[in-house]
């Protein structure tokens, strides 16, 4: 086995200005009560590890109670197969609310390298940095253990623009395989996915990098006014669903199923079988309209369109089919980015179902955003 022990740095992309982060430090110090937040996919989530607390997240939230005390709360807002994008909609209810101090994104195996991501991801770090409690953000890249790609170049732009800490898991295990000196499949059983190794290892990097910006005088500037790198379309992000809002519906029924948890993703949304059923929504003022709705492997599976403000010629066609085997996603698929706030009409209806289809089509939620 490889000796990792020292060998951080080259995963350390940036420490940033750490101020933030050794503010939660002393405040740890003193035994105050500090939450330690995670946001990200599934391998935040804790895909993989053969239980949650051999995750990654869980481990590093132990490096802060084995250090400092039980005064050191988790929350972990993981997700699987979710984006930045989503993660704009649901920060404040999945992890905002708790009031964290330090937080760690992780979405470079999720988001994709390109504009979209880039503001999606900025929106999502900048409501984080200006929420209550300013906790200090930590940005860590993981990977896909085959190829080496993730989207750490969008999210590390980012992180260098706000001067945060930046961690590329990528940087120091990728290498590694190219060159022999470790075999990915100690690591992960699907090639994305961190074994309990895997993650044990990803937890060692991150902790590691911890250990040493915590340790390192600071030599940095305070928090600053500052522009943006993009027009943040999805910083103010509402999340509609059938708990907070009630659509004009014809063969369409709310779920009222309870959502025991944040991973729960088929929750509060809409249900809807047979062609011609239809869910009618009246958005107020946007500039963004997205929509979530269900890819499921049990197939057929209905097909539905969304139209806005009655343009049946640009509809979105919205095909629950989902050609993958490993389980349902939430699909979540834009109608509209703009650059100017209007309401907006939008209708979802089933064009293609049969009785014999074995579930319903399942809307999640209608996502707007201001700019």
């Amino acid at each position: 086995m490889v000796d990792y022990i020292n060998l951080y740095d080259r995963a350390l992309v940036s420490m940033g200005d750490r101020e933030r982060l050794l503010k939660v430090v002393e405040k740890a110090e003193r035994g105050e009560e500090v939450v330690i937040g995670f946001i990200g996919g599934s391998i935040t989530m804790g895909s993989g590890a053969s239980r949650h607390e051999n995750c990654y997240a869980y481990r590093v939230w132990k490096w802060w109670v084995e250090r400092f005390g039980e005064n050191c709360r988790y929350v972990n807002a993981g997700i699987g197969a979710t984006t930045s994008q989503f993660a704009c909609a649901r920060v404040h209810s999945d992890l905002l609310c708790h009031k964290p101090d330090f937080v760690i994104v992780e979405f470079s195996v999720n988001d994709e390298d390109n504009d979209l991501f880039m503001e999606s991801y900025e929106s999502l770090v900048r409501t984080i940095l200006d929420s209550e409690k300013k906790p200090a953000v930590v940005v860590v890249n993981n990977l896909f253990y085959d190829d080496g790609h993730n989207a750490q170049r969008i999210h590390n732009t980012v992180a260098s623009y706000y001067s945060l800490p930046a961690i590329s898991i990528r940087d120091f295990i990728y290498p590694k395989i190219q060159d022999g000196e470790i075999n990915a499949s100690d690591l992960t059983g699907d090639m994305l996915h961190p074994s309990d190794s895997g993650h044990a290892l990803v937890a060692t990097i991150i902790c590691s990098c911890l250990e040493d910006m915590s340790m390192t005088p600071l030599y940095a500037v305070k928090d600053e006014e500052r522009g943006s790198l993009t027009k943040l379309r999805f910083q103010n992000s509402m999340r509609l669903q059938n708990k907070n809002c009630t659509p004009k519906a014809v063969g369409f029924a709310a779920d009222e199923r309870i959502q025991n948890n944040i991973t729960e993703v088929f929750s509060n949304g809409w249900e809807g079988r047979g062609v011609g059923s239809k869910l009618e929504f009246e958005l107020g003022d946007c500039a963004v309209v997205s929509l979530q709705y269900r890819k499921t492997v049990k197939k057929p599976a209905c097909i539905a369109k969304a139209v806005l403000d009655g343009d049946e010629d640009n509809a979105v066609i919205l095909d629950g089919n989902f050609g993958e085997t490993w389980g349902d996603l939430i699909c979540l698929t834009d109608i509209l980015i703009s650059d100017e706030n209007k309401p907006h009409t939008l209708t979802v209806e089933i064009i293609d179902s049969k009785d014999n289809y074995e579930l319903p089509f399942y809307l999640v939620s209608v996502i707007t955003s201001k700019i």
